[in-house]
């Protein structure tokens, strides 16, 4: 039994305990020869520890071995102790910080801007280790295992973690291997094309750790496997023992998913094996479909790759100065945008309505109707006051409450509403509701500019918000849009939704 105070291999000294559990403990300690902290984990080989986990542990080193990635802690010394009990101990690099558990557990709560930069920075290590060949699967991604690390300017580089891990690998001595000897057979990691992309600015930085769960090579058909993973972060088909580069896209989004609600995701509702968050948050619409792609129980559906789902990110983080046609000089429509909420007004526009063409042909045509056949009806009815002189009277009336008909939509406005969980079209009339559409916001599937043909053929632009099979269609309303202001609404609401 170690304990406080212990010198494991002439070199480690433990100082402090981070965690257990029946076969495996977690110690902070100091490396003597160098006077730095460590961490040890120790593994028991006794009657309780499975030879699986004995296995997995010696992959855990072989691969660290393998890596040379800034945010993954280094390789340094592998190592068996023979003392009453057979111990296995891993050297690794020691990462200062607290980890996203921890920082949840103390009641911290992650902004969307947080979450993206962790979501970015963790894509990075993973288009690393899934280059590499064969790819390296970490399957085990969860909030306890990333490390939210300290400013690089109070970052003790040199620190080193020690994991010890007791199993079967031979009695005797045991043996060391001198970390500034050892040649990594990996070339580093260099970010840039094919390796990431550079990370966020303004949050903390990132480190994935505890490559316990760690595949370096497909499962072969029809072989025995060890089910690895934590239960709400591995998908179904990690579990059944078929772990694809995927499957770590899953644990990443269940685990972005836990730090924006605070829940863990094996404690949210499911619908068809997706995880059902999106209500209990308040994000950008493109932001949630992102994380929902990454969730997605049907592997075939998911991302293919880190990398394809790194770029899917930044190039929803980017959608803010793409666009192309800014706001007419002239318009009068107001849009108001936030990260929870967009409105746009499209106030009432009778200056417009006196130039354009169906308005312009009502009013000549009202114009000469009053003075022609006003005329004409009451030099009739002055003279006689018989049937014809009614029925023009009648006509006059009719054309009149016709021709306002005609002009009402001039004085009519629309306001477009929209936040994370439904859209709203809101059509008035002198103030009065004349109509009212609504529909969820995250089932919006594509925003486009269309036509309607108008008085004398006359193509009439509006914008058309998708979902599925139903449209929802505003800006036709006479006077419509422009084919400015259609482009220029129509990009805007695209941009808030993150749609592409």
């Amino acid at each position: 039994m170690v304990q406080t105070e212990q010198i494991l291999q002439k070199r480690y000294q433990l100082r402090q305990t981070l965690g257990h559990n029946a076969s495996c403990q977690t110690w902070l300690a100091q490396d003597i020869r160098i006077q730095e902290r460590v961490v040890v984990k120790l593994l028991t080989f006794c009657d309780q520890v499975q030879w699986d986990n004995v296995r997995l542990f010696e992959r855990e080193a072989q691969v660290l071995k393998q890596l040379n990635h800034p945010k993954i802690p280094q390789y340094r010394d592998y190592f068996c102790i023979d003392d009453q009990m057979l111990w296995f101990g891993l050297v690794q690099q020691y990462i200062p910080g607290s980890s996203l558990k921890e920082l949840l557990a103390l009641g911290k709560t992650f902004s969307e801007q947080e979450v993206r930069a962790i979501a970015q920075q963790v894509l990075n290590i993973l288009v690393y280790l899934h280059s590499l060949s064969p790819p390296v699967l970490h399957r085990d991604i969860k909030p306890s295992n990333l490390i939210w690390g300290t400013p690089p300017e109070t970052k003790l580089r040199s620190n080193i973690v020690v994991e010890i891990d007791a199993g079967t690998r031979g009695r005797g001595d045991a043996e060391t291997i001198n970390p500034t000897e050892y040649q990594f057979p990996f070339p580093p990691y260099q970010g840039g094309a094919g390796g990431g992309f550079p990370e966020h600015e303004g949050t903390g930085e990132v480190y994935l750790v505890d490559f316990g769960a760690v595949q370096d090579r497909a499962a072969a058909e029809g072989a025995t496997f060890t089910v690895v993973g934590t239960y709400g972060y591995a998908p179904l088909e990690q579990l059944g023992g078929r772990a694809t580069p995927a499957s770590d896209l899953y644990a990443l989004g269940a685990t972005l998913i836990h730090l924006l609600t605070g829940v863990a995701p094996a404690d949210l509702p499911q619908q068809k094996g997706r995880i059902q968050f999106a209500d209990r948050v308040r994000l950008n619409p493109g932001f949630v479909r992102w994380i929902e792609k990454l969730t997605e129980p049907n592997l075939s559906q998911r991302f293919r790759s880190a990398n394809e789902a790194l770029e899917a990110l930044l190039e929803n983080q980017m959608t803010s100065v793409a666009i192309t046609h800014p706001k007419p000089s002239n318009s009068r429509i107001q849009l108001k945008k936030s990260p929870t909420q967009l409105q746009i007004r499209i106030p009432v526009r009778w200056r417009r309505a006196l130039t354009h063409p169906k308005q312009l042909a009502v009013g000549v045509g009202l114009g000469f109707w009053l003075w022609f056949g006003g005329g004409f009806a009451l030099r009739t009815i002055n003279v006689n006051l018989d049937w014809l002189g009614l029925y023009l009277v009648a006509w006059l009336i009719f054309g009149i409450l016709y021709a306002g008909w005609l002009m009402l939509p001039a004085f009519g406005e629309t306001t477009i509403y929209f936040n994370h969980q439904f859209f709203q079209i809101e059509w008035r009339l002198l103030g009065f509701c004349l109509r009212q559409q609504r529909g969820s916001t995250l089932a919006i599937d594509q925003v486009f500019k269309s036509e309607t043909h108008g008085l004398f053929n006359r193509k009439s632009p509006e914008v058309t918000l998708a979902v599925g099979v139903q449209e929802y269609i505003f800006g036709g309303f006479d006077p419509p849009l422009t084919h400015t202001e259609c482009y220029w609404l129509m990009e805007e609401i695209k941009n808030w939704l993150g749609l592409r």
